[in-house]
């Protein structure tokens, strides 16, 4: 278990620069199974996440090799269609690799992913999908086992909008006979960047409006070379923890058009900021208004912000909201801000108020997941004194070398194992 140490009042100051996006390059490691050559990608960050996947794609018989950001994978020795249990149970991006599985082997075994704790993840969508596509579902106590005899194009409709459910549709049907059709599908960046990929590789994928992808299957994928997009949720948090400490940071890699809403809420309270291309700097401010946050889909406000967002509300002169609509889990981060002097209301699992400015004390607090995780240590550094925080090699999943990006931008931060 790992812990900060932290001793808060310290303005961010200078520049950071951001890695590749997580929840695009999880997908495109199991992409990679769909080839017998060689898939080279770029910009990949250094968290435990990519290495969870990595050791999923060795297990399966792949191979690979890592040369700084730069990644190789090759999956002609892959030879298994059964996913390791440790692991999978406790990374949710692991559910990935069934379509890719299914559509090379015909099979699959797999357990329920995990993930953070942030509230139920049911894995109907995936399956419900699979059931369109003709496959066969055995679920036994501790694992499923998913078959299909000949895979064939069709259309497929969720109830709902999934990231993980639309990608693995996706990563099944490339291969699939004949044409499928995916309704109601995802639109996030990071599903646009593992279709990119998936392009490069030979894969024939067309986008229509109302959400929809169409899809005529291939017979075999190539080798191909691409440049992970930079994650959008690091930016932004980087982004509101230099404007939390009223600090003065630039941002590289920050992908403007992919943040729409949230630079609209940044304006909306009051923070000053500036856009160059794909930078984005961040100025001191006097003071912030209120606002209502509702987390939605793409382009909707992430759910990921979610939480790091809270630590402009706790500085804004009035009563904000947080309407949390995609996760029952995610607002139990707000205790531990209350531990430290915040001036919080919780209604329920999905509903919240903060009333602000509140004075934030540093203390002892525990890291829930990866999101609330990062959004703590925005709020020691925003504190006054001294704070402990548990569990943070929860952080280290998702944020490239989170603590040592901040020190250098000024933060006093200790890292213990």
């Amino acid at each position: 278990m790992a812990e900060y140490k932290i001793i808060g009042g310290n303005p961010l100051i200078g520049e950071v620069k951001i890695e590749g996006a997580k929840n695009a390059v999880l997908k495109m490691i199991a992409a990679a199974v769909l080839s017998d050559e060689e898939i080279i990608l770029e910009n990949v960050p250094k968290v435990s996440d990519v290495q969870s996947m990595l050791q999923i794609f060795k297990d399966l018989g792949g191979e690979y090799k890592e040369e700084d950001s730069r990644l190789i994978l090759n999956g002609a020795k892959i030879h298994s269609y059964k996913l390791n249990e440790e692991i999978t149970k406790k990374l949710r991006a692991s559910i990935v690799f069934a379509g890719p599985l299914l559509a090379r082997f015909g099979r699959v075994q797999m357990f329920h992913p995990g993930g953070c704790s942030i509230g139920p993840r049911p894995i109907d969508y995936h399956l419900k999908a699979f059931t369109q596509f003709g496959a066969k579902i055995k679920n036994y106590d501790k694992y499923y086992e998913i078959s299909i005899r000949k895979p064939k194009g069709t259309t497929i409709y969720f109830d709902d909008v999934t990231v993980t459910g639309t990608e693995n549709a996706l990563l099944f049907s490339v291969l699939a006979q004949g044409e499928s059709s995916i309704r109601l599908a995802a639109l996030e960046p990071e599903v646009q960047d593992l279709i990119a990929l998936l392009k490069k590789m030979g894969a024939n994928i067309k986008f229509h409006s109302f959400g929809r992808y169409e899809v005529r299957g291939v017979k075999k994928l190539h080798s191909a070379k691409h440049k992970i997009l930079p994650d959008r949720i690091v930016g932004a948090t980087f982004a509101i923890i230099g404007a939390a400490t009223n600090g003065h940071i630039r941002i590289k890699n920050f992908l403007p058009e992919h943040n729409d809403l949230f630079l609209f809420k940044l304006k909306e309270i009051g923070v000053p900021y500036q856009i160059y291309q794909d930078v984005l700097e961040i100025f001191p401010h006097k003071s912030l208004k209120p606002t209502k946050i509702v987390t939605r889909v793409f382009p909707g406000f992430p759910t990921d912000l979610q939480a790091p967002f809270s630590l402009l509300l706790l500085q804004a002169e009035g009563k904000s909201r947080i309407f949390e609509t995609i996760f029952d889990s995610r607002l139990k981060y707000l205790l531990e801000l209350k531990k430290m002097g915040a001036n919080i209301e919780i209604i329920d699992n999905h509903n919240a108020y903060i009333y602000g400015p509140s004075k934030l004390k540093g203390c002892e607090i525990k890291s829930l997941d990866l999101r609330a995780g990062a959004t703590l240590v925005g709020a020691a550094l925003m504190a006054e004194g001294n704070s402990t925080i548990y569990n943070t090699e929860l952080i280290e999943r998702g944020y490239e070398n989170f603590s040592q990006k901040l020190v250098l931008l000024g933060a006093n931060i200790k890292e213990l194992s």
